[in-house]
């Protein structure tokens, strides 16, 4: 008994930190200085070492795409834009199957690019490609349609397996817009 209390508790509180995010992640003034890409992935990756090794799951950033994040410099919250990679990623790992991997890829040589004058491009593309089993097309749109806002959970919001609401994911979403960014789905 205790211990099924002490998980509805745990899940509880998890919960509780999800809308907390959320509400900053909407309301929060943002503290904006200079960030090197790098650097940031190397901390989220650091923070989910513990979560991966338990799952035994190689997180992969390979040297090609750390160059580029090496030359990806923002003007960003980088608590928020960390707080929202870590959301993303530990989405990854908690769907992803045991012996599995999840890859962090950059991209920064595409069509869709205004140029700079001192030829820094103002936009990139930052894939995390997990092996989890696939959403349905119907969960995809929920979750850019943002239905499990905090605004909207009720009695009628059902947790999924994880138990878990998709808040987190709507909190990267709304921290990654408010950085002139745009956070996709594909499944």
């Amino acid at each position: 008994f205790y211990h099924r209390l002490s998980e509805k508790v745990h899940l509880t509180l998890n919960w509780s930190h999800d809308l907390v995010q959320l509400s900053r992640a909407n309301d929060h003034n943002y503290q904006k200085n200079e960030i090197n890409f790098a650097h940031l992935i190397d901390e989220v990756l650091a923070q989910m070492l513990d979560l991966a090794n338990a799952k035994k799951i190689d997180l992969c950033f390979l040297d090609e795409h750390r160059q580029i994040a090496e030359n990806i410099w923002l003007q960003a919250d980088g608590a928020l834009l960390m707080r929202a990679f870590i959301n993303l990623i530990s989405n990854a790992l908690r769907y992803s199957p045991s012996l599995s991997e999840v890859r962090i890829e950059l991209m920064d040589d595409f069509d869709v690019h205004d140029s700079l004058p001192n030829g820094q491009r103002n936009y990139f593309v930052c894939r995390i490609v997990d092996q989890g089993c696939g959403m349905s097309s119907a969960q995809v749109e929920q979750l850019h349609n943002g239905r499990s806002s905090a605004a909207t959970l009720d009695v009628h919001n059902t947790p999924d397996a994880a138990q878990r609401l998709g808040i987190g994911f709507l909190m990267a979403k709304t921290v990654v817009s408010r950085h002139a960014g745009y956070v996709r789905v594909e499944s």
